[in-house]
């Protein structure tokens, strides 16, 4: 935009002038973006991702009621396992929902 100002005469080719367009010619962009891209920042998806991890079954070897919560070695790591209400061992699980290290889990129906 400013090479084509320069080269039409508008603005004089010299240094200082072209650093100035250059530099309003920015801001002035920058303030008509800036409302749309902080919407965009902020939009949130509402939906959960779905991945493999999330259609997982297992039978659990512990229970999910004992102080520290039993761990299930998938895909190299040792996840922790925590369920909504306590569950027995040696109950078929399904992996409802994931955090940071932790499979949340249901008995299978």
């Amino acid at each position: 935009m400013v090479a084509t100002l320069v080269e039409l005469g508008v603005i004089p080719d010299q240094v200082v002038e072209i650093l100035i367009a250059i530099t309003v010619s920015t801001a002035l962009v920058s303030f008509v973006l800036y409302p749309f891209l902080k919407r965009l920042q902020n939009a949130r998806p509402t939906s959960e991702v779905e991945s493999d991890f999330a259609n997982i079954e297992f039978v659990l070897e512990s229970a999910t009621e004992q102080g520290e919560p039993p761990r299930y070695h998938y895909s190299g790591i040792d996840w922790r396992l925590r369920s909504e209400e306590p569950i027995v061992a040696g109950i078929k699980v399904r992996v409802v929902k994931k955090e940071v290290g932790v499979f949340w889990i249901e008995p299978v129906a």
